[in-house]
């Protein structure tokens, strides 16, 4: 299933959109995996309950992100990263619709914001993924991770 965008709106925006146009259900926590990564994560672990407003995926940071995107705290806390543990987003997922909810349908919108501030209200869970995980949405990430990955579809 997709939906259709007249014009580009961003992660959140697009998923906003969907949520309006019924295709996820409005009321049950839903996954994002992007589609610029490759990766041996097992997606069954996305069943897992959802425990506020969203549950990330993250992974050690690579070297296209060498500051990563969020940070641990001495409570292993997520938060924003300003030093502690820092790691990157994965580009995967588990989401409340509550999240997208003061989103207007239609309008451009990025998900990294709305992380930040489920992660800073305390509505954020997180787990790492410490397997094999490549952003290949740039041609020098793309090119590591066929050097890094193999030819063979296995790290």
């Amino acid at each position: 299933m997709y939906s259709a965008e007249e014009a580009p709106l961003e992660t959140a925006g697009g998923i906003r959109l969907a949520l309006d146009r019924g295709l996820l259900d409005s009321g049950a926590p839903f996954a994002v995996l992007n589609g610029d990564i490759l990766t041996d994560y097992d997606r069954a672990r996305l069943r897992a309950p959802l425990k506020g407003l969203c549950r990330l995926v993250l992974v050690a940071n690579p070297p296209e992100n060498p500051r990563g995107d969020f940070s641990l705290d001495a409570e292993w806390s997520l938060t924003r990263t300003d030093g502690g543990n820092p790691l990157t987003y994965a580009g995967i997922g588990v989401f409340s619709p509550e999240l997208f909810s003061d989103l207007r349908p239609g309008a451009a919108a990025k998900l990294a914001p709305l992380m930040f501030a489920a992660a800073g209200a305390g509505r954020a869970s997180f787990e790492t993924h410490d397997g094999a995980w490549f952003d290949i949405g740039r041609p020098e990430s793309l090119a590591r991770a066929r050097r890094e990955w193999g030819g063979a579809g296995q790290p």
